[in-house]
This record gives C-alpha cells, sequence and structure tokens, in this order.
C-alpha cells in the first residue's frame, strides 16, 4: 500500500469495527505508515483522537447526520492534515453503503491515493447481529430489518462502487474470520496492541430482558457495561425464519456479473482492487432448521490482488 496518504475503515457493523477503533485509539501511530484520526461533527480533523469516556474509543462522524454546511470544508481540511501530519487512518462502520456522499459533496478531493478497507461477513448473520444491535431498540419489526440490512449486505456492489471513486487506488475486502484486530493492523505490517474485544454481543438472556425493557437499549454507557461484565461469547439468538435466511441470502438481482456468483466481486475490473470471494458461511443447523439442499454453502478463499 506504499503510496497511499489516506486509508478508510468502512465496516461493515458487527464486523469487529468498535474493537479496530478501540485499538486504533490506544495505539494511533501505526508503525510509520499512517496515524489515526477522526472526522468531528464540526468538520475539523482531530489526529490522535481522544477516546469517549461513554465507550472508550473514538471513530469519524457518519456523513448523513451532520449539518451540510460543513461537508465542503471536509476535504479541504483532510488535505492539509494529511500535509501536516503524513499518512492519515479514518473509520467508521457506517461508510459503507455512503458512497453516494463522499461522490456529492466530494470528501476526498485532493486526498489521494486513497486504500479502503472493507470488513464483511456472511449476510445471514449479520442481518441477525444487526437486528440485535440497532433493529430491536428502535421497535423495527424483523422484514423492517431485513428490508435495511439486506441492502448493507449487498458487499459486492458496494465494493464496487467504492472502487469507481477517482480518488480510491484499490478497495481491499477482508471476509471476517476470528479476531479482526491483528487481521487489520497485518496490512500495515505492524503488531497490534494487546486488548480485549470491545462491544461484544451481550448472552441471549440479557438481550430478552433488554428486548422487553426496551429503554435499556438507549443507554450506549449501559451496553458496553454489560459487555464488560459478561465473559460469555455465545452468538446473539437466532431470529431469523426459514424464508427469511432463503430471501437474505439471495443474490442481488441487478449485482454485475462479478457479483452474481457471491455478494463479493471475484473479479477487479480496476488495477490495484484487493478483493475477497465466496463470503457463504453455513448458519449451524440447529438454528437454521431447514433442508440441506436449502442450505447456504461457501468457501472463503484468501484475498487476492487483481
Amino acid at each position: 500500500m506504499a503510496g497511499t496518504r489516506l486509508y478508510l475503515h468502512i465496516g461493515v457493523g458487527k464486523c469487529g469495527s468498535s474493537s479496530i477503533q478501540t485499538a486504533l485509539t490506544r495505539s494511533p501511530a501505526v508503525g510509520d505508515v499512517a496515524t489515526y484520526a477522526k472526522i468531528a461533527r464540526d468538520g475539523s480533523i482531530k489526529v490522535r483522537p481522544s477516546a469517549s469516556r461513554e465507550t472508550g474509543y473514538t471513530a469519524s462522524i457518519n456523513v448523513d447526520t451532520v449539518d451540510p454546511g460543513i461537508l465542503p470544508a471536509i476535504s479541504t481540511n483532510l488535505g492539509a492534515a494529511i500535509e501536516r501530519a503524513g499518512p492519515l487512518i479514518l473509520s467508521y462502520e457506517g461508510w459503507h453503503n455512503r458512497v453516494d456522499m463522499f461522490r456529492k459533496h466530494r470528501l476526498l478531493e485532493g486526498c489521494g491515493p486513497v486504500t479502503v478497507i472493507y470488513y464483511v461477513r456472511a449476510p445471514v448473520g449479520y442481518v441477525n447481529s444487526a437486528w440485535w444491535q440497532w433493529g430491536v431498540w428502535k421497535g423495527w419489526t424483523i422484514e423492517k430489518a431485513m428490508t435495511r440490512f439486506t441492502n448493507h449486505a449487498r458487499y459486492g456492489l458496494h465494493a464496487r462502487a467504492w472502487a469507481e471513486l477517482p480518488e480510491v487506488e484499490r478497495v481491499i475486502c477482508r471476509p471476517v474470520a476470528g479476531d479482526v484486530v491483528p487481521d487489520f493492523f497485518s496490512l500495515f505490517g505492524v503488531n497490534p496492541p494487546e486488548m480485549e474485544k470491545t462491544n461484544v454481543t451481550l448472552p441471549g438472556g440479557v438481550l430478552r430482558l433488554m428486548q422487553r425493557n426496551p429503554d435499556l437499549w438507549k443507554s450506549h454507557r449501559l451496553n458496553f457495561l454489560l459487555g464488560d461484565a459478561f465473559t460469555s461469547r455465545e452468538p446473539a439468538p437466532w431470529v431469523l425464519a426459514p424464508d427469511q435466511i432463503g430471501r437474505t441470502s439471495r443474490r442481488p438481482a441487478r449485482a454485475p456479473k462479478c457479483c452474481r456468483s457471491s455478494w463479493i466481486p471475484m473479479r477487479g475490473r480496476r488495477s490495484g482492487m484487493t478483493l475477497c470471494g465466496g463470503m457463504r458461511t453455513p448458519m449451524r443447523e440447529k438454528e437454521r432448521k431447514i433442508p440441506m439442499r436449502e442450505k447456504w454453502r461457501m468457501r472463503t478463499p484468501s484475498p487476492r490482488t487483481f
């Protein structure tokens, strides 16, 4: 990744983003390659930002939720910060499907070459976990959550859109396999800081209790305290029915040819694109309870550069 001036970690959520952001907040200097920074709500760039008291880490803003008046200044501020501090790393787990905002407001103008880092997981597991993370406390039905999160899981389409930005030199798409923090830091050729996972899934009994008492979800601090208190790392309770699993795992109807065999592009048409194929992870039989012929077979090959 020599020559890169800006690294964007764009998610996706429920793929270790909080752990990556915690590691970067604690150790903002990633070797001599780059330095962690964030886009603040006022459009300024904070290099080596301080951790939030609530979560113990910090990340950039969601560009959809800020005053549109500050967006034009972001690229200018970002370019100046890169000139001052050298190559930077920015992270926000919801950017993966916000490429239209980056394109419309030219947020990366003058900041290239840019490398985009994108962690993904099997769409069925993602939708199930995302409902527990965001959908349940908003009072969404499973169907509403599926509409929202299944679009998020069209990884191939999002990766392709990012690769088409003129400032983006490469998109690195990585399947989640174990602890993502060492994998993330390995991209820069450095060892990660020692730390525990953060913002992990709570035990099923606690999730069901909070489901019955939705006001508990409003406290982010309570969620993180409970995550630290419980050492169990069991998966979130399964909420998707067999027919919903089938619809979630169905490939996008308008996906480009390179995406139709899976939801990750198998071939890159741009020089320097680094993509992984075949994010198809079978769910446990006990959770899915569907015939073998309908099971979502998958393989997880190593990343390749095209």
